[in-house]
């Protein structure tokens, strides 16, 4: 028992530090030829995941794979051509490690490639075989269907071991742990994650089996209990229902100052008389990452767009002289706003100094997709 829980502290603490983000991402799509590997990949679901999202199917990088725990994972992926895609986008999962294309972050199946093109289009964007796309983290839905237990073709009882996969699992979330014991026992031995998907034991009791999942979604944990699941005479390479879902959606917390506003520094490297003006902003609200910024003198609305010239830092070299404002485009995932901060930085600024732009920044991230620009 305390090994058991030793596991699912250590377990969630890794969780929480690669929680789930569901931040407005851009990439480009890349079509994977082999439709077959993207089944056969390293998640392990094989044949059936053709069956998932009717095969639009992903390869993703380490940071979305996580070690295995992002398998079976929900995103919703848009072309950015206006011309070649529609705006509605196409939900792909996915199913397998993404580790040698270092030119994309998602490689997708034919199918989800051309789920996204405008009607007539399909076979163009194929022949291109890459997009720009912007995605997102999205909850699963299997329209009722509860969460799959499918018992390996390794498994065998009289050496007491069992290896197990999850499929179907609904929600926007990721199974951190899951542990084992004999129905009606209060015996537990816990699964290692034994490669994508996959969990295995060798100390699997005899009899009917029940599971305890814990899962993250995002910064917030539970545990599942699925209190009959395998039955005493369980046979390999069948399905079984766990008679439970999970429909968890991400949980994260927005940033919160205590009133502060959006704070504005000059740096160092910026100068009046070449017209250089590097700033960065602190402490920033709510549940947003600023896309955009532009700057005009107070009372002028001739602007001019400031580039990110790393992290949190924008600048420009055409900086107006005078009082200066700011507009900031802010999206809280596929949610958009201008934030019009109308006097921040006065005639007379100095570099070093934080400036109270009168403004914040209080949007929440909102689920769902909505439709391009």
């Amino acid at each position: 028992m305390a090994i058991f829980f030793y596991s699912i502290f250590t377990l969630s603490l890794i969780a929480s530090a690669i929680a789930c983000d569901r931040c407005l991402h851009q990439t480009k799509a890349v079509l994977f030829t082999n439709a077959s590997a993207l089944s056969y990949g390293a998640c392990g679901y094989g044949s059936s995941a053709t069956s998932f999202y009717n095969g639009h199917l992903a390869a993703a990088v380490p940071s979305i794979f996580k070690f295995g725990s992002g398998c079976g994972a929900c995103f919703q992926v848009r072309c950015m051509d206006g011309k070649l895609c529609s705006k509605a986008g196409t939900e792909v999962i996915v199913t397998d490690l993404n580790n040698k294309n270092t030119q994309t972050e998602l490689v997708l199946s034919s199918r989800a490639l051309m789920a996204m093109a405008n009607k007539g289009m399909e076979q163009n964007i194929l022949k291109l075989g890459a997009t720009n796309v912007e995605y997102k983290r999205v909850p699963c839905n299997y329209n009722g269907k509860n969460l799959g237990v499918r018992v390996e073709e390794s498994s065998h009882k009289i050496g007491q071991y069992l290896a197990i996969k999850f499929l179907y699992q609904g929600g926007q979330t990721e199974i951190v742990a899951v542990d084992v014991a004999k129905v009606g026992s209060t015996s537990w031995s816990f699964l290692h994650r034994k490669s994508g998907a996959i969990w295995d034991t060798s100390r699997v009791p005899a009899g009917a089996l029940q599971f305890r999942m814990v899962v993250t979604s995002g910064y917030d944990r539970k545990t599942i209990w699925a209190k009959t699941v395998l039955p005493a005479d369980w046979n390999v390479g069948v399905v079984y229902d766990s008679g439970v879902q999970i429909d968890d959606i991400a949980e994260e917390v927005p940033c919160n100052y205590n009133g502060k506003n959006l704070g504005v520094r000059v740096e160092e490297s910026s100068h009046k008389v070449g017209q250089y003006l590097a700033i960065k902003f602190l402490y920033q609200g709510g549940q947003t990452e600023i896309v955009a910024v532009d700057v005009a003198k107070v009372g002028s609305t001739s602007w001019s767009f400031l580039h990110r010239k790393s992290g949190a830092i924008w600048d420009t070299s055409r900086v107006p002289a005078g009082a200066l404002q700011f507009r900031m485009v802010v999206t809280s995932g596929y949610d958009r706003k201008t934030i019009w901060a109308k006097t921040v930085l006065p005639a007379d600024w100095n570099v070093g100094v934080v400036y109270d732009s009168g403004v914040q920044i209080d949007d929440i991230a909102e689920e769902g997709c909505g439709r391009c620009d």
